[in-house]
This record gives structure tokens, C-alpha cells and sequence, in this order.
């Protein structure tokens, strides 16, 4: 069983999914009310004991519950096309101390991959005036119905030798 803490980063950043997926459910309809009405206001999770007031439900009670949520959930999007992914992000962050730069292309066509080199013209180095960089990860999260992918580009950039 998952801790209250472990729950909210899952419950949080799921939350439209599961108010569209479970929100009539007689089981987390009221939970799920209370979470979005909480965090539309605050920004933030609510304590545990600030739920427990508001559920009329006992500390237990409610790590069960936001546990049994979790878990129907995982079921729930591990059949073929139930989560839904509406938005994908691509952000090139190339780091080169002390200054990161974050550049968000639109209409990427293709996905450079690990260890190639990329020309990025709008950054070039002062020093060396060169805007090859090479990749050096890919991360990739999927939350909340988006797929947000980093491609993070090592500086000094590559030599290219012609």
C-alpha cells in the first residue's frame, strides 16, 4: 500500500483523467470533488488531515481510498487507447554553464536520438561561436494527458571536422 505521500504526485498531476474517468463514481466522486476544489484554490495537495475533515473519514479509511483510486486507474489505462494523449511538447535545454537554455520548437518533424549532433544557429556559443551540440538524453514524461519530451544537449559542443 502507497503512503499519503507517495499518492499525491500521481493523484495530482492525473486528476483531470481521473475526475473524467471516475468522477461519477459513486466511490471517488466525493474525493475527487474535494481534491479539485482544493487545488483549484490553493494550488497545492491538500493536507491529509485537511481531507480527513473534509471526507468525514477516518486517516485509514482514506489512505485506502486514494489507493483503491490509484489502483483502478493503473487497470483502467492498461487497456489498448484509454489514456489519451492530447498535447505532445518537445524542448531542446542545452546546458552550458552557468546559463541553460530551453528552446520549444513547434512542428518537429523528426526526433533527433541519442548521440547525434544538432545545429542550432539561434545559440551560439560566444567563446567558440559554434551551435553544434550533441545529445546527451531523451526524457520523457507522460502525465496528465500530455507527452513532454527533453532532449538535452551537451555543451561544449562537438567538434566537427569536415
Amino acid at each position: 500500500m502507497l503512503s499519503y505521500r507517495e499518492l499525491q504526485y500521481p493523484l495530482i498531476t492525473e486528476l483531470e483523467n481521473l475526475k473524467d474517468k471516475f468522477g461519477e463514481n459513486d466511490k471517488y466522486a466525493e474525493l475527487l470533488s474535494v481534491l479539485n476544489a482544493y487545488i483549484t484554490k490553493h494550488n497545492e495537495f491538500p493536507y491529509q488531515k485537511e481531507l480527513v475533515k473534509s471526507l468525514r473519514i477516518k486517516r485509514v479509511e482514506l489512505v485506502g481510498l486514494m489507493n483503491d483510486l490509484y489502483h483502478d486507474f493503473q487497470d483502467l489505462m492498461s487497456h489498448r487507447e484509454a489514456y489519451l494523449i492530447q498535447d505532445t511538447e518537445i524542448q531542446f535545454i542545452v546546458r552550458d554553464s552557468p546559463q541553460i537554455w530551453i528552446v520549444s520548437p513547434a512542428n518537429l518533424k523528426i526526433l533527433p536520438r541519442l548521440g547525434e549532433t544538432i545545429f542550432l544557429p539561434t545559440l551560439t556559443r560566444d567563446h567558440q561561436g559554434a551551435s553544434y551540440f550533441k545529445v546527451d538524453e531523451i526524457i520523457h514524461e507522460i502525465s496528465g494527458g500530455k507527452h513532454v519530451m527533453e532532449v538535452h544537449l551537451m555543451c561544449p559542443p562537438v567538434e566537427i571536422t569536415y
